[in-house]
């Protein structure tokens, strides 16, 4: 018998090493597009800001207040879950196939704000959530394809925006359908002024900060 050779490799050292660099390139465009997302950048800004309460806050001209929402007052539904809310986003994504890969496009964000009250245990305020940057869990995830219709609610608001759940031919396009929402009693954190108010529901009320946007989250790693 023969003795056995030492095992030789046929690769290209100098394609190893591309290869490495691009696998490295990648994960690096990735990590960065994470970090500098909307909503990681909405959750750094807020944790800069210490948590104070609604009768320490005086009148500084940014604060940070976190409390629970009340569901007094609630004006919202969310459209895809049917739960009553003082925030949400609904979001729509297709899947779209290059070669024989693929990616997720988002074709629908629709996030609408309302008025809601705030209990932080020092007093209750008033949010004036006009046009606010919100950083919030999907917390609820369905989705329709080839052997899955969209539900009646999934298809209403697909034809809310103008789009529908078929394609060509009839065939079922690949969606998913995300949501999420501010709920009563869930914990909220805001970045805001407080000013005092006169009335009976609310010592206080929680505006934009002057030359700055309100921003909120209800994500446990923001509101701590």
């Amino acid at each position: 018998m023969s003795p056995l050779l030492p095992f030789a490799s046929s690769a290209d050292p100098a394609a190893l090493g591309i290869g490495c660099v691009c696998v490295v390139g990648v994960f690096v465009l990735v990590a960065v597009a994470w970090y500098f997302s909307p909503d990681q950048v909405i959750k750094r800004k807020l944790k800069k800001v210490p948590s104070t309460t609604l009768i320490a806050a005086g009148s500084a001209p940014m604060v940070r207040i976190t409390g629970k929402v009340l569901a007094d007052g609630l004006s919202l539904v969310t459209p895809l879950s049917g739960v009553p809310c003082a925030w949400y986003g609904a979001y729509v994504d297709e899947y779209r196939h290059h070669g024989k890969s693929g990616s997720w496009h988002e074709i629908i964000k629709e996030e609408v704000a309302s008025e809601f009250f705030l209990d932080d245990g020092s007093g209750v305020a008033v949010v004036r959530a006009v046009a606010p940057k919100v950083s919030s869990p999907r917390d609820h995830n369905t989705g329709s394809g080839t052997f899955d219709d969209a539900s009646p609610v999934e298809e209403a608001f697909l034809k809310k925006h103008g789009r529908t759940s078929t394609g060509l031919l009839g065939l079922n396009r690949r969606l998913r359908y995300r949501e999420a929402k501010f709920e009563a009693g869930e914990t909220v954190t805001v970045l805001c002024q407080v000013r005092s108010l006169s009335d009976r529901r609310a010592r206080y009320e929680l505006v934009a900060p002057e030359g700055g946007e309100m921003l909120m989250s209800d994500d446990p790693s923001a509101v701590t």
